[in-house]
């Protein structure tokens, strides 16, 4: 482009309607790719650590709410007599936590803050298992409202997991 091009009464139109889009635009690629591109060792070290803490993070917290939801679980299936309104809100409260942190699992991979590694062998696995368990916990719940006869979340809506079928989707388990 010549200096005589930046007089051009189009170029000049073109500048001010788009210019104030353009620069934070560039400003920002270029961020990002200096940042990528001039990386330390040290600092790629720690990006590579901070993902690690995040895994573990997420794992120890699936972990506990399904500790948690398998004992209530456990604790209602094997419980002599009638099965009450408390036993439906303790499997529901106790399964909205847990589906609540899969959800979560599921949300991160699909955002792709992980490696894929990491998400075949570690996270993925999670998220298939919750899908085996989401309609027995719903059927409990129906069993138990209908035993009652009182209203209480009787179907498994899909489009509320459906971050976990996405990822069930794209990261099938292997055979």
């Amino acid at each position: 482009m010549m200096p005589q091009d930046l007089k051009d009464p189009n170029f000049v139109l073109f500048w001010k309607n788009y210019g104030n889009i353009i620069v934070p635009i560039v400003t920002f690629l270029l961020g990002f790719f200096t940042q990528f591109f001039f990386m330390s060792k040290k600092d790629r070290f720690d990006a590579s650590e901070r993902l690690q803490q995040h895994v573990q993070k997420l794992q120890n917290d699936h972990n506990d709410a399904y500790e948690k939801y398998t004992s209530v679980m456990g604790k209602v299936i094997n419980k002599d007599g009638k099965l009450d309104v408390n036993d439906f809100i303790r499997i529901s409260t106790s399964g909205e936590n847990y589906f609540r942190t899969v959800k979560s699992i599921s949300e991160a991979i699909l955002e792709g803050n992980f490696k894929k590694s990491t998400i075949k062998d570690v996270l993925s696995p999670l998220v298939r298992d919750a899908l085996h368990v989401l309609p027995i916990h719903y059927d409990k719940l129906l069993e138990i409202a209908e035993k009652n006869n009182f209203d209480g979340q009787k179907k498994l809506n899909k489009e509320n997991y459906r971050s976990l079928y996405l990822v069930a989707e794209k990261y099938p388990e292997e055979s």
